[in-house]
């Protein structure tokens, strides 16, 4: 069983800012006037990507405790979503989520998973977060 929650919010704010920086590029100075970000170099979105990175540890939780756990997206990219993936059988069953949400860091994921105490055995299950990399490069603008 597989499950992805979407953080819309933080999608939103890196497209906003992005829409900002080329907003700025595109005022045009008033008639006769000069450009006062002429002969500066300014950033323009030149790529954004998205892919899914899977936590390469399996995490266990055992009847009657909860496992809370958190997978960060490599240096330079952004968590736009996350989720788990459940092992077994037992956990397709028996398993609770009680938490999956976005760490502080804007790079991180937390999912917390609990496993009841009359379960039949141990429950397993993998991170995986949907991380987002803006790339932007320096123009110059000339007047």
């Amino acid at each position: 069983m597989k499950r992805r929650t979407v953080l819309v919010p933080t999608l939103a704010a890196v497209v906003a800012s992005v829409v900002t920086t080329l907003t700025i590029t595109s005022i045009a100075p008033a008639s006769g006037a000069r450009s006062t970000i002429a002969g500066q170099s300014i950033p323009l979105v030149f790529k954004i990507q998205f892919h899914t990175f899977v936590d390469p540890t399996e995490y266990t939780v055992a009847p009657g405790d909860v496992s809370k756990e958190h997978y960060f997206c490599p240096e330079g990219w952004h968590a736009v979503s996350g989720g788990y993936i459940l092992g077994g059988s037992n956990g397709l069953s028996d398993a609770t989520v009680t938490a999956d949400y976005p760490g502080t860091s804007t790079t991180d994921w937390w999912v917390s998973i609990a496993n009841p105490k009359l379960a039949a055995s141990d429950i397993t299950y993998k991170l995986d977060q949907e991380c987002m990399e803006v790339d932007l490069r320096p123009i110059n603008v000339s007047g």
